[in-house]
């Protein structure tokens, strides 16, 4: 696996951050279902609830 850049990297911290804003509870699996990222990326990105 390669690195991801400092801009793909932003946009994936946006898209988890819409889903999160839009409902505070929902679950690892439904953000990354919603934003087709893997759930080990979600897990990475998203803050400590």
């Amino acid at each position: 696996m390669g690195k991801i850049s400092q801009g793909e990297r932003m946009k994936n911290y946006y898209r988890i951050f819409e889903q999160i804003y839009g409902d505070p509870v929902m679950s690892l699996y439904d953000i990354a279902a919603n934003t087709e990222l893997s759930r080990n990326t979600v897990s990475k990105i998203e803050p400590e609830k």
